[in-house]
């Protein structure tokens, strides 16, 4: 069906669309970026379903595809293969075997091989493409394949299913869309392994595109954007004979009862009142007795969830033109409580609301919620209140109950509560268990590990019995007092140890893509916002400070565009820039800095080099102490290295050590703390400098070595030198064969100190 364009208002703005048939409802809040909301909260699964995803929201480049989910299901309309799969639902089987009764349909049946060859196609396209998409779960994961005791439980999951089997429709309608795209791009440059770089990081596209995927969209339509549209001639974005809305100034009509109507021309909202007024004393002399009543109940106690709302705004330069436009059903409630009390007017007649920001009613209704203070229409600490929310379907031919508000797909509401006999009981996998949310915290934060969609087969889940040891290094927990955890046992460790065969280990496995370094995961970590800050410093050529250890010949530098301190965020190691991109994106740069600071991460802060060498005295100089070849350390030898390592941290270059990270950075964080960690170069000893202008201190070889407690150990002689120390020195803990340095500080590693 061809549109004509149609408006609304929300927020106090205007908006346009140039091809919806309908007046949705918008939601303009962005996604959080990084973040899967189809992932499932608390352990349960998902309360997402398919009327949640279909009404409009702020273009973003992992969710571009939900703007291809039909509006209305495909398989209403198209008897068509594959399609038409989803016309009936499945032949649903009784089992009578003891201990298993209940309703269940065949795990080959043509619905379930459907929702299989859909993921290939899609995973397909996606991965050959490289293109930006966060799925959601799988449509088994609402159920559908599981044994319930009662068919009607088995066939509202089938229902759901059916209708979430759309969402994917959509996620493949985008992949060819893309696909088809992405070869006309590309057909004249020969490319073998898909499309230039330079699309994946491509901007929000024009309308034009929308449009001609059949995708309704909606954009702001006041003075700037009409501006644009006329100065670049640009025919089809703006509906016809447009006409320039400009912020008219508030007229000195203080309220239509205080206006002057004595020759003096009234905007339309005043006329439009004064003419509703004139209709009352007709209706009170004509009313019946049971009109009458309800007319005054309502004036009492003003209905606001079943009573129309309606906002005024201008319409045009002057201050007289107005127009009347009326607000979802499901938008009502926020909209009352976004006008202060003397913004809004109840006529208890018509039983309707009227609100703007020219309104000054005197005497108007009080509503929960409202600040005692009647001056008080941009108050910070007035907020409507949170009422329970539903999906909103956008097509007028599947209507939806009035007065829901449209869900948060990432605060989804709580399900109403069901009796014991209707859940059926959960599996060992979804009740919560600390392990595994130490395991997704830890291999999510630091290795990268993706879950994968919910629902996801993998026809081989053989793992061998070494990888057990690996995962617990990697995870930094002991092994003792975890043998007999659940976990062990548990479908989430087989998929978590699959990743570390695929990534760590090496060994390839039929798995799909888990770690978020692949463009076919869920979340790929080259979507999240720091990742194109990342600048990548190759330090070979330059010349090396024989003072220090090395840390390596390439630098990752974080370039942000809007710094918000005057140093610059680096590392040595790619994990921990990884580390860094997959941050809450909040984090500003000081709060990147403590993160790692308190997890023993190694980092470096670079700070332009000062113009003028601060005044300080000779740095001390240091030489590693000198015993005997047969020397017995004792305690009192113990104690004066404590105390000479603490002399040694005193110094006021000595931050460094904490940005070391490791076993250096266990020594150092109880003597100095963390709170210094940023501070300016103090120039007092060894300093590194990539040569980009930029400059920080660091510790010299020596220093970390007597840190660790480092001794020279030669023969009266002098044939034998032995370095010994009371902990491993840096240098080798640093190597990448050393089998506990795992980039950060773990439990593991936390209880070998305290040993």
């Amino acid at each position: 069906m061809e549109s004509n364009g149609c408006f609304q208002h929300h927020d106090r703005h205007r908006y346009y669309s140039p091809n919806s048939c309908v007046v949705a409802s918008l939601l303009l809040e962005d996604l959080p970026s990084g973040e899967n909301p189809f992932q499932p909260q608390g352990g349960r699964r998902s309360d997402i379903r398919y009327t949640d995803v279909l009404q409009p929201r702020p273009w973003q480049k992992p969710f571009y595809w939900m703007a291809f989910i039909p509006t209305q299901h495909w398989y209403k309309t198209y008897n068509l293969p594959p399609i038409r799969t989803l016309d009936t639902l499945p032949m649903i089987h009784y089992s009578p075997e003891p201990g298993n009764e209940g309703f269940y349909i065949n795990s080959q049946d043509p619905l379930r091989l459907f929702e299989e060859d859909i993921y290939r196609a899609v995973a397909a396209l996606r991965n050959k493409f490289s293109l930006p998409c966060v799925l959601p779960f799988l449509p088994n994961a609402l159920g559908y394949l599981a044994l319930y005791k009662k068919k009607a439980q088995l066939i509202h999951a089938l229902q759901e299913a059916r209708d979430w089997f759309s969402v994917w429709l959509g996620a493949l309608s985008y992949c060819l869309a893309m696909a088809r795209t992405c070869q006309r791009d590309t057909e004249e440059l020969n490319l073998k392994f898909g499309y230039p770089d330079w699309r994946r990081h491509a901007e929000q596209p024009d309308p034009n595109s929308f449009i001609s995927n059949g995708i309704p969209i909606w954009y702001k339509w006041e003075e700037e954007e009409i501006d644009f549209v006329e100065r670049h001639n640009l025919v089809g974005w703006g509906p016809r004979g447009t006409v320039a809305i400009a912020d008219a100034p508030s007229p000195d009509l203080a309220c239509v009862e205080g206006a002057n109507q004595g020759g003096v021309d009234l905007p339309d909202w005043a006329k439009f009142f004064n003419h509703r007024k004139a209709k009352y004393l007709h209706i009170m002399a004509t009313e019946s007795s049971i009109a009458r009543q309800r007319h005054e109940n309502r004036t009492r106690d003003p209905p606001i969830r079943s009573a129309p709302v309606y906002e005024w705004w201008p319409k045009g330069d002057g201050l007289l033109e107005w127009e009347r436009g009326p607000i979802l059903a499901k938008c009502r409630i926020d909209t009352l409580y976004k006008y202060a009390r003397h913004q809004r007017h109840y006529d208890p007649f018509f039983n309707e609301w009227d609100c703007s920001d020219e309104f000054n009613f005197e005497n108007s209704y009080v509503l929960d919620g409202d600040s005692d203070s009647d001056d008080d229409s941009d108050d910070e600490e007035r907020a409507p209140p949170k009422f329970p929310v539903k999906a909103a379907n956008i097509q007028p031919s599947e209507p939806q109950a009035q007065h829901d508000p449209a869900p948060d797909l990432f605060h989804p509401p709580s399900p109403p509560p069901l009796m014991p006999s209707d859940v059926p009981p959960l599996s060992p996998d979804h009740l919560f268990n600390p392990v595994q949310a130490e395991v997704e915290e830890v291999f999510s934060k630091y290795y990268g590990f993706c879950p994968p969609a919910l629902g996801t087969n993998f026809p081989d889940l053989s793992i061998p019995e070494t990888t057990t040891e690996a995962f617990l290094r990697l995870l930094g927990l002991v092994k003792e007092n975890l043998s007999s955890d659940p976990y062990f046992a548990s479908a989430h460790y087989e998929i978590v140890c699959l990743f570390l065969l695929d990534l760590v280990i090496g060994v390839k496995s039929r798995a799909p893509a888990l770690s978020d370094l692949e463009d076919s995961s869920l979340t790929p970590v080259q979507m999240r916002p720091r990742f194109k800050n990342i600048v990548q410093l190759n330090l070979q050529g330059q010349p090396s400070n024989p003072n220090c250890l090395n840390c390596g010949d390439v630098l990752y530098i974080f370039n942000f565009s809007c710094p918000s301190v005057p140093w610059k965020l680096a590392t040595f190691s790619p994990t921990t820039a990884l580390l860094v991109c997959r941050l809450p994106p909040e984090y500003t740069e000081t709060s990147i800095v403590f993160h790692l600071v308190q997890h023993g991460i190694p980092f470096r802060v670079l700070h332009p080099i000062p113009h003028i060498r601060k005044p300080l005295t000779a740095p001390l100089t240091f030489t590693l102490p000198i015993r005997q070849w047969a020397h017995q350390f004792t305690k009192d030898n113990y104690e004066s290295y404590v105390h000479h390592r603490t002399m040694i941290l005193g110094q006021p270059h000595m931050q460094a050590a904490l940005r070391r990270g490791g076993l250096v950075w266990r020594l150092a964080v109880g003597v100095m703390g963390i709170s210094d960690v940023v501070k300016q170069p103090t120039l007092w000893g060894e300093t590194f400098s990539p040569g980009v202008n930029l400059i920080e201190d660091t510790a010299s070889a020596v220093e970390l070595d007597l840190i660790c407690g480092a001794y020279n150990c030669v023969t009266a002689d002098g044939k034998k030198c032995a370095l010994k120390s009371w902990w491993p020195l840096v240098r080798y803990y640093e190597k990448t064969e050393c089998g506990e340095n795992h980039g950060h500080w773990s439990a593991r590693r936390e209880s070998w100190y305290q040993e």
